[in-house]
């Protein structure tokens, strides 16, 4: 799925990580995870980080067919890849510098690439 930057700003919980990321308008971002409210994608420094729906449209709607989607009793859900599986606190994992998440995450995305 790939989805274009309609703005960088927002006005709720997620305005702080926009700014402190700034996407940039009218570019196109490949979605590395979806959420109920967000994606996940690779911002302008290479960090896999979760974004609000509503500062993107889509211009790619197609998700991998071995994505795997995983909903809870309140509603939540996350579509993501199986690699994503592997740990239940995969991206927290990686943000921890747990090299074999690091490294996992990098062959995943050299493996779309």
């Amino acid at each position: 799925m790939k989805v274009r930057v309609l703005k960088n700003t927002s006005y709720d919980i997620y305005d702080h990580v926009v700014k402190q990321h700034a996407l940039i308008v009218g570019k196109e971002y490949e979605v590395l995870e979806i959420s109920d409210s967000t994606f996940r994608l690779l911002n302008e420094r290479k960090e896999p980080t979760l974004f609000e729906k509503n500062l993107f449209e889509i211009t790619d709607p197609a998700i991998s067919k071995n994505w795997i989607k995983q909903e809870y009793k309140d509603g939540e859900y996350y579509i993501t890849p199986p690699e994503f599986l592997t740990h239940r606190y995969f991206f927290e994992e990686y943000f921890d510098g747990n090299p074999d998440i690091v490294q996992q995450f990098n062959n995943y995305l050299k493996s779309i690439q």
